[in-house]
């Protein structure tokens, strides 16, 4: 016997058959939709944040956006920053700019690399620089339909980076020539001001130059630096390793002329591509000569004797009377940057029989290295005294090598100069040095 629900059962599904067969006798290929299909309508866009149109701005500018479709939604965003003024312009220019994105806001960083000019701000000049720029934006919406392109013209302006020269340490330099050294160590400093002075930033990349000294080449430097292209180095990362973008070193793989007046100049470039074209003896250009070094000055001092300075490469001995059992403590220091170098190290030595046999040695480098040494009694004592540039060795100063050579080619031959010597009235030599 058939149960009641069964019988439902059966009965629903014959009319679903039923139903569904007459719908498709009647239908077929796109007579499955009913009704008109309505036209897309294309997405509107609006700007809610951005330049003034033909305003100028920093060159770091933030744009906001939103898009709407009444009848679908947004798909995406297509946009491009070219160079330029719309007025005029030719739609070409965008081909391969556009982009995509599914934000509502984006930071360009855009280029301000022409020159405008210079600006006096706390009696101080900078070089401004600036650059125009077109924004183009359109909506795309689910549909594939794009919204009219909005566009945005503006001026992208910053202030040029600067350099100091603030190695070798010199005075006047406004007036007259530096003697430096043959081979000479320069160092500087940068800074980028963003949007004004006490707003900036570490500079992007430095090169130099340098080249003979003529009357007027300073002026043709800051009239038209173009013309100097053929001078300058390749740039340089700041950061660079080795602080190759901090400093350099003339005269180790250029052969400088002795007595003749070169000037060395150095240029900064920043993120949006502004550079230095301001160029004065007092910040960013030296006017030097180079020459042989007369040496390091050294000064040895010893707390109740006082302190014996020395110069040059002569024969200069300084003599000095002590009691027997005089303990005497020695302490040294020296100074190579009048000439532009540092000093390497120094060294010393007592009871020297053999100038020739080297001395003990404080490996250290340094400029006005000082340090106190072991307790003399009754014996002759010298100090040997190096300063540095990179691949070169120049000793001055001694009963010790006074000498000129390269640190990779071995020690470099020299004479040998007394420094100082002290003769107790009764001398007595001990066994050893402390006794």
């Amino acid at each position: 016997m058939r149960s009641p629900a069964n019988h439902i059962l059966r009965i629903n599904l014959a009319a679903i058959f039923a139903v569904s067969a007459i719908l498709l006798a009647g239908c077929s290929g796109s007579d499955v939709f009913t009704g008109e299909i309505k036209e897309n309508i294309r997405p509107t866009l609006e700007l809610t944040n951005a330049p003034v149109e033909g305003d100028t701005a920093r060159y770091a500018v933030h744009f906001f956006w939103i898009g709407e479709d009444v009848d679908g939604t947004i798909d995406h965003y297509e946009l491009c920053m070219v160079e330029g003024d719309p007025i005029g312009f030719d739609p070409a220019d965008t081909v391969g700019a556009w982009g995509c994105t599914e934000m509502t806001d984006s930071l360009f960083t855009v280029t301000a690399d022409e020159y405008d000019r210079d600006v006096e701000i706390n009696h101080s000049l900078y070089a401004k620089f600036k650059k125009t720029h077109t924004f183009f934006i359109r909506a795309i919406d689910d549909r594939g339909a794009a919204s009219e392109v909005v566009y945005r013209s503006f001026t992208a302006y910053t202030l040029a980076p600067y350099l100091i020269i603030d190695y070798p340490e010199a005075v006047n330099l406004g007036i007259g020539i530096e003697r430096l050294c043959s081979i000479t160590t320069f160092k500087w400093y940068g800074r980028d001001p963003i949007d004004a002075p006490w707003n900036y930033q570490d500079v992007d990349s430095v090169r130099y130059l340098y080249a003979f000294y003529s009357t007027g080449i300073i002026e043709a430097l800051n009239r038209n630096p173009g013309e100097f292209e053929h001078l300058w180095s390749d740039w340089a990362w700041y950061h660079a390793e080795g602080d190759s973008g901090k400093q350099t070193t003339l005269g180790d793989d250029e052969l400088l002329e002795t007595n003749r007046a070169y000037i060395f100049a150095v240029q900064a470039k920043d993120e949006a591509g502004a550079v230095s074209s301001i160029f004065s003896k007092t910040t960013n250009v030296r006017h030097f000569m180079p020459m042989t070094p007369t040496g390091p000055v050294l000064n040895v001092t010893e707390p109740y004797l006082g302190t014996f300075t020395f110069l040059g490469v002569d024969f200069n001995p300084a003599l000095t009377k002590v009691p027997p059992g005089f303990e005497m403590n020695w302490t040294w220091t020296g100074d190579a940057s009048s000439y532009g170098a540092v000093i390497q190290s120094f060294r010393y030595g007592w009871d020297v029989a053999d100038l020739n046999e080297g001395m003990g040695r404080i490996p250290e480098p340094g400029g006005n290295y000082r340090q106190a040494e072991d307790v003399l009694l009754g014996h002759p004592y010298a100090v040997r005294r190096i300063d540095r540039q990179p691949r070169h060795q120049d000793t001055r100063h001694c009963r010790g090598d006074c000498d000129t050579g390269r640190d990779d080619e071995g020690p470099a031959l020299g004479r040998r100069l007394p420094l100082t010597r002290f003769c107790p009235d009764d001398i007595r030599i001990p066994d050893r040095v402390g006794t």
